[in-house]
C-alpha cells in the first residue's frame, strides 16, 4: 500500500494531537500561574491575572495558526485535484 493514501488520515491526527497538546500547556500553565500568585503576597490578583490570561491566549492563537495551516494548506492541495 502507499503510504500517501494514509497521510490524510494521519496529518488530521497528529493535528488533533498537538491541538490537544496546546490546550493543556495552556491550562497547566494557568494552574502554575495561579499558584504562583497565591505563593506570593506582592501580586495582586487585580494586576495578574489579565498577564495570566493574555499569554494563555497568545500561546493558544499561535499554536492554532501553526496547527492549522498545514490543514488549509491539505484541503487546498486536494480540492485542486
Amino acid at each position: 500500500m502507499k503510504i500517501s493514501l494514509y497521510w490524510p488520515g494521519v496529518a488530521k491526527y497528529l493535528i488533533a494531537l498537538a491541538l490537544g497538546w496546546f490546550v493543556f500547556s495552556v491550562l497547566l500553565g494557568l494552574f502554575f500561574a495561579f499558584d504562583a500568585m497565591e505563593a506570593s503576597a506582592e501580586i495582586t490578583p487585580s494586576l495578574a491575572i489579565p498577564y495570566f490570561l493574555k499569554a494563555a491566549v497568545v500561546t493558544f492563537l499561535i499554536g492554532l495558526i501553526v496547527l492549522s495551516t498545514p490543514l488549509l494548506i491539505w484541503k487546498l492541495i486536494r480540492n485542486q485535484n
